[in-house]
């Protein structure tokens, strides 16, 4: 059917305006109603042309799935037009005349069901053929949401970047490490600095990335990423602030801080300039980060002439200590290494004939299945290169084999000596407490990073760890170090050994858990900087989980972003189907319930993953909010409103609070098989979110609740995982897209988040912005074709995503319609 399209303007323009019936309040926020009260407001149509008009229709549309605005009349006259709450319009048809300079007024009601967002649009009418739009909004609120609300309007935080001084003021530094080795600085090339500034492709990222261009490309890819790093920060420099003195320091305070932004740590250089001046800079380190305050020392006469109240202009900085590190690894791959490890190729050297299958008794776990006994069978018997791989989805015990792994080469082999390495402290520390179980502590350590504060080692990893009580952790000398049996730390303070001098061959054995998570770089300081031709290299961890966190979108396009396990396993000869001698994959799943491991096995894993969990991941399927207990996954569709409030620039959703906080009362309020606190866990992807469903959690007494983000959530397990989206505008997805925020841009953020749970997953979100995402609107269907789906109305899976419908109507309506009749 052809369609005749309205000429459409705003109102206000060719002179016809439409009062708004419900401003927004002082901070910029629509009118609230509570859920099941009504509120009306009148409306004012005002010819304000120098022509009359004839006003043939007045319509009140809804903008999105909510229907809430459901009366329509006449000022003083009864209702004329009313809507249910399945119609999306509500249509006052009548020609009226309006001279120059006259009005009509209308009464609106707006009676909201349920929480949320009622975006609408007024749309008037006119003779011949064209409509005025005004766009409404109100939203219906209980008290959770109602309190969720921002406390103060969002102001963009618009930071003036201080000048830098030549003339720098040294500060009094903690105290740190000397090391035997002292690494080159890799300072950024001026050149490549221009080209940067330029926007010029670096010409080794043409050349692709190849055993002859492994050191320029990943130097390229580095410095990248380091001249982001120093354009973010600067984002953060603060201007005409005061500090206060205590204690021989000079305390700043700096908000955003418990967000990391910034992230400032224990001996970064934070630098003071004299508002108006550039002659000086002042240099100050930070010697310990509390709440919202670091702690600083500068030059003692600063200190001694600091006068309290004094201004200051601040500019942050960064430690390069890793970046150095990384630029180290890359740059001193020997080519024997690099073609054994980096770009390993077995049909140079094809690996001798496997020996007869090791026969060996569990030591870390009472039994192991198929996959995880080949694993530890090969490791076991494996010698040199090239790398072998645990491929270890989740759920599948991929820790559990990396442990016995270990265990079984100390048992098989007295001289063994083994690194351990995870990307993160919390990765790090898990695999000694793991490993504590059954290795003393004189054949043992826990090498901390010496910035890395005793306060934030847990006790039980305390007594593995390098420290003699100050409040940092210090570095063993090479001698201790190597008299260990087994040490383990993070990728990057494996750098610490080599700048002690532990030499290339010294570990017999090196094993990188969490492998997905580092960038190759990363992964080179604890493998390459220690490996010899005959040192076993084991990768363990899941590609299609979180890989590396890039703040250069250049970086990322160009390979920082993938881990160096998601190269290997893409290349030949680690491809599937895999080759017991390179890769084992665990696809037996002892986490979830066969309904939560369905999806994600198919999305991510060709469907290959086995339930093994016991009935432990059946015990919330009688929970009273599930419409199918026999599908422990609910999908519950709420379209709030994006907000953010003061200078955040945090995202977080008032309907979604609430939702998460009546499904966290209803687990409490379970009778049978009721979760405890510390068995459920909240996904949501903004801090902000994050701080408002704690600080409800700690008002219900539920402060043992976890609440994180998805990258916090990696690794761990709870009996159920509720995730709150967020997002419910399209308006602000690019911004999502090109800083990977959320969970709508990146497949990995989604699995991660719903293979957590082991008996039950509740999602709460807004159906018509997940449904725009392949893997969200699979999962949404998967809901639906289970009857598991409540809340707002579903968007239709053909629905177009171009002009509104709204703005068009067909011939077809024009004949029907007694408003198309001129009075």
């Amino acid at each position: 059917m052809a369609k005749a399209k309205l000429a459409v303007v705003p109102a206000g323009e060719s002179g016809i305006f439409i009062t708004q019936p419900f401003p927004c309040d002082d901070n910029g926020e629509p009118k609230s109603v509570m859920v099941g009260h009504s509120s009306s407001a009148n409306f004012a149509v005002i010819n304000g042309s120098d022509d009359g008009v004839v006003l043939r229709a007045v319509r009140i549309a809804a903008s999105g799935t909510l229907r809430g605005f459901r009366g329509l009349a006449l000022t003083g006259s009864e209702e004329i037009a009313s809507s249910s709450s399945s119609s999306r319009s509500l249509d006052f048809v009548r020609s009226i005349r309006l001279q120059p300079e006259s009005h009509v007024s209308f009464t609106i009601t707006f009676s909201p069901g349920q929480v949320g967002y009622y975006p609408a649009r007024i749309l008037c009418d006119l003779q011949p053929a064209w409509r005025v739009v005004q766009h409404i909004q109100a939203t219906g609120d209980d008290e959770v949401s109602k309190d969720s609300w921002p406390t103060a309007p969002y102001c963009k935080r618009k930071p003036k970047k201080m000048p830098r001084s030549r003339n720098i003021v040294p500060g009094v530094s903690p105290p740190a490490p000397k090391f035997e080795l002292v690494l080159p600085q890799f300072w950024m090339p001026a050149g490549v600095r221009r080209d940067f500034q330029k926007k010029t492709t670096p010409r080794v990222f043409n050349d692709g990335l190849s055993p002859a261009t492994y050191a320029r490309y990943f130097a390229a890819l580095l410095y990248e990423e380091e001249y982001q790093m120093e354009f973010d920060i600067r984002a953060y420099d603060m201007e005409n602030v005061v500090m206060r003195q205590d204690s021989g320091f000079l305390i700043l305070k700096v908000l955003g801080l418990a967000e990391r932004r910034p992230s400032v740590l224990y001996r970064d250089r934070i630098y003071l300039m004299p508002p108006g001046t550039q002659d000086k800079e002042y240099e100050g380190y930070v010697h310990r980060v509390n709440a919202e305050e670091v702690f600083l020392k500068f030059a003692n006469d600063f200190h001694r002439v600091f006068i309290q109240g004094t201004r200051f202009d601040v500019r942050f900085s960064f430690s390069r200590t890793n970046l150095k590190r990384c630029h180290h690894a890359v740059a001193s791959i020997s080519p024997q290494l690099c073609n054994m490890f980096v770009f390993p190729n077995p049909t140079i050297s094809p690996p001798p004939p496997p020996p007869p299958p090791l026969r060996f008794r569990p030591i870390s776990h009472g039994s192991l299945n198929e996959e995880q006994m080949s694993a530890v069978q090969e490791i076991v018997a494996k010698r040199g290169a090239p790398p072998y791989i645990i491929f270890g989805p989740p759920g599948t015990g991929k820790t559990v084999t990396v442990v016995e792994a270990i265990l079984q080469v100390r048992r098989h082999n007295k001289d063994a000596v083994i690194l351990a390495c995870a990307p993160s402290n919390n990765a790090s520390d898990l695999l000694l407490e793991r490993l504590a179980k059954f290795v003393e502590n004189r054949h043992m350590l826990r090498l901390n990073a010496f910035t890395r504060s005793r306060a934030d080692i847990p006790d039980k990893v305390k007594e593995f760890s390098n420290g003699d009580g100050s409040p940092f952790a210090n570095c063993p000398s090479r001698e201790e170090l190597m008299s260990f049996k087994i040490i383990v730390t993070t990728c990057m303070s494996a750098g610490m050994l080599h700048s002690r001098g532990v030499p290339a061959g010294h570990f017999s054995h090196i094993f990188l858990d969490e492998s997905g998570q580092p960038t190759e770089p990363e992964a080179m300081v604890a493998a390459i900087n220690f490996a010899a031709p005959s040192t076993v290299l084991v990768l363990a961890g899941d590609h299609q989980q979180l890989g590396p966190v890039i703040r250069s979108s250049r970086a990322d396009k160009f390979g920082l972003s993938k881990s160096f396990l998601e190269r290997l396993i893409s290349s030949p000869p680690y491809t599937p189907p895999f080759k017991k001698e390179m890769v084992t994959k665990l696809v037996r799943n002892y986490r979830s319930h066969p309904s939560i491991l369905d999806l994600p096995s198919r999305l991510f894993y060709q469907g290959e993953l086995v339930p093994c969990a016991g009935e432990f991941s059946r015990s919330l399927c009688e929970w009273g909010w599930l419409p199918n207990k026999k599908f422990p996954i609910l999908f519950i569709g709420v379209e709030g409103k994006d907000l953010r409030e003061g200078n955040s620039p945090s995202w977080f959703n008032a309907a979604e609070v609430s939702k998460v906080m009546e499904v966290v009362k209803s687990l409490r309020d379970m009778r049978r098989n009721k979760p405890l606190p510390t068995e459920i866990g909240i996904i949501t992807p903004y801090r902000k979110q994050v701080q408002k469903i704690k600080g409800f959690l700690s008002k219900e007494r539920l402060a043992e609740i976890k609440v994180g983000s998805v990258e916090e959530f990696q690794g761990q397990e709870k009996r159920a995982i509720i995730v709150s989206t967020v997002r419910s505008s399209l308006e602000f997805l690019g911004h999502d897209k090109k800083f990977n925020l959320g969970f709508l841009f990146n497949p990995k953020r989604f699995n991660v988040a719903i293979t957590r749970p082991q008996a039950l997953l509740v999602v709460v979100g807004n159906p018509g912005i997940l449904s725009k995402n392949e893997h969200w609107n699979k999962f949404m269907r998967y809901c639906i074709r289970n009857g598991s789906y409540t809340g707002c109305r579903i968007p239709a899976t053909d629905a177009p995503d171009n002009t509104p419908d709204y703005l068009e109507i067909s011939d077809d309506e024009a004949k029907d319609q007694p408003w198309r009749e001129a009075v």
